[in-house]
């Protein structure tokens, strides 16, 4: 009978050994999955801050293009007022023309 329960105690003590090295072994991976839960969440932050300058950065392309367009379409009225100047001068310069030959022509 003493060999029996010194044989229960030892078994005993080595699950009680055991219960022990596992409750060390999960709350080091509990204080794992605490630390990446920390990351994650830092990631998260991170990545919610990038999405935010990614919107400046798209708010300010879509500025700028629309400064472009603008900038296209004062160009492009530019270019139609010049050609209209040339052409007036061009009409002029006909009327010119043609009454210097009506002048000649009166001599």
């Amino acid at each position: 009978a003493a060999a029996a329960l010194a044989e229960a105690i030892s078994e005993r003590d080595a699950a009680r050994h055991e219960a022990t090295g596992a409750a060390v072994c999960c709350s080091a991976a509990e204080q794992r999955v605490a630390e990446a839960a920390a990351v994650a969440r830092a990631a998260e932050e991170e990545l919610a801050v990038l999405r935010a300058r990614a919107e400046d950065v798209e708010a300010c392309s879509a500025s700028a293009a629309a400064r472009v367009y603008e900038a296209s379409d004062g160009v492009a009225a530019a270019k139609a007022e010049a050609i209209a100047a040339d052409v007036r001068a061009t009409l002029a310069l006909r009327e010119l023309r043609t009454a210097e030959l009506e002048l000649e022509a009166q001599r």
